[in-house]
């Protein structure tokens, strides 16, 4: 995660941010996918921290990569009918 704060404070972060993120992937039906960009960067690249810029917030480009494959790993294309 970020470097911007110290290593309890992240884990403090992610430890609240579990109930929300769990609320939000309750929100998904056959009309509304949730995508957990978050949770995919981990799944496809060990290193995590391979996926952030210089700033250790913003995505660089491998992890922009890795948000389009989870979108894509999402979509179902077929016929719009």
């Amino acid at each position: 995660g970020a470097k911007l704060l110290p290593g309890p404070y992240i884990w403090l972060i992610e430890k609240r941010a579990a109930p929300m993120n769990q609320a939000i992937a309750a929100l998904t039906s056959d009309r509304v996918k949730i995508v957990d960009v978050h949770g995919f960067n981990g799944l496809v690249i060990p290193d995590v921290a391979a996926t952030y810029s210089s700033d250790w917030f913003h995505p660089n480009d491998v992890g922009y990569q890795n948000w389009t494959t989870a979108f894509l790993s999402q979509l179902q294309l077929g016929d719009p009918r």
